[in-house]
């Protein structure tokens, strides 16, 4: 459960975090939908540089997938999420008959596996780059 969690908790270290969940994937079913952490920083504005920061660790962490850091204007929420999995936050986000005809079954399964194991190394990096950036 540490592991799936461990992003909140990097951010929690940046500063309080407002969220509904603190979990990235199901434990129960890891495949039923992409991990992701919808969140945003407590009192902070969208523009503020802490964003920006988490913008820029995600797009330079080396893992077995990329990552981004996505919003929108209308909305107050950031979601971190494989950047593969981006664009499908507005169509079938949980429905994995759809990723099995867009990837297979297997690689939508490999993709997942990829994801779940950056989970706590992307968690590690978010806090070292922001402890460099505080020195």
């Amino acid at each position: 459960m540490e592991a799936n969690s461990s992003i909140f908790l990097a951010l929690s270290k940046i500063v309080k975090i407002a969220t509904s969940r603190i979990s990235m994937y199901s434990i129960d079913d890891p495949y039923s939908h992409p991990p992701f952490l919808r969140f945003r920083f407590e009192n902070i504005d969208k523009e503020d540089e802490k964003y920006n920061f988490l913008r820029d660790a995600l797009v330079n962490f080396k893992g077995n997938l990329d990552w981004n850091l996505v919003t929108k204007s209308e909305l107050s929420n950031f979601i971190i999420t494989p950047a593969i999995f981006s664009d499908d936050l507005e169509k079938d986000f949980y429905n994995k008959e759809y990723y099995r005809e867009k990837f297979t079954l297997l690689k939508y399964q490999q993709l997942i596996d990829g994801a779940i194991e950056d989970v706590p190394n992307l968690a590690k990096y978010i806090i070292t780059e922001y402890n460099k950036m505080l020195e």
